[in-house]
């Protein structure tokens, strides 16, 4: 599909080739593929798919999120500007229960029919990042003020660093969506990707019983379209 950038984070070895069997129809296409992986043995299965990637190798620091970062920092020093980008990773972690179900469900908003829907929808203006709507989320708790998660005190934390006021708190679990640059531009022009990934943490952290600011940049992505006036949609 012309017209976007894909920012793809992939850890696991064979996991290159589930994504582009659900993908390849739309790289073949993309502005650019920036893809960022830990291991060797995964960029040798990229680099000889056929697909024209850029490759950056990178430490598994801030998991898919660290990855994303690292891509959107050389896109936005060296690439011209694309007019949507997509974010997406292999989710298939063995610490997550029924991965492959995870996994096909957050990729279902790349068939044909609903990626065109989610760029329709981000056409016409109102919405800023699109992804599926099974993944929909909101953790605020207005009357307490408060995030109904182990991250809520590293994500309020977050918020005030960098002066954010969501007009709502959705976003998409799992952190697979397209969006529009222009709902990140401001902000990642002001704040370096690569800078933000220092905070994030080493190795493959888990928030079951902390927060961490890996998973708060999870929910923050989204919370940045939102607090430029844009609205999350669910595809």
């Amino acid at each position: 599909m012309k017209g976007v950038t894909y920012f793809v984070h992939v850890y696991y070895p064979g996991s290159w080739k589930l994504i582009t069997d659900k993908c390849g129809w739309l790289f073949s296409q993309a502005d650019n593929i920036v893809v960022s992986a830990c291991h060797d043995d995964v960029i040798t299965e990229i680099e000889t798919s056929g697909f024209n990637v850029i490759i950056q190798k990178v430490t598994n620091k801030g998991k898919d999120i660290g990855g994303k970062l690292a891509g959107l920092s050389y896109y936005n020093q060296f690439l011209p500007q694309s007019e949507f980008l997509t974010f997406l990773h292999d989710k298939i972690s063995p610490q997550t229960l029924n991965a492959e179900y995870w996994f096909d469900q957050l990729y279902d908003i790349f068939s044909k029919e609903k990626f065109e829907k989610a760029l329709e929808l981000l056409k016409k203006g109102k919405a800023g990042l699109a992804g599926s709507k099974g993944f929909m989320r909101n953790e605020w708790s207005s009357s307490k003020k408060t995030f109904n998660t182990t991250n809520d005190s590293i994500l309020r934390e977050l918020i005030s660093r960098y002066q954010l006021v969501p007009s709502t708190y959705d976003y998409i679990g799992g952190t697979v969506f397209i969006t529009r640059h222009d709902a990140f531009t401001d902000f990642f022009r002001v704040n370096d990707p690569f800078m933000v990934r220092q905070d994030l943490e080493e190795g493959n952290v888990l928030d079951l019983e902390e927060g961490t600011y890996t998973h708060s940049w999870e929910r923050l992505l989204c919370l940045i379209p939102q607090s430029k006036g844009f609205k999350i949609a669910g595809v």
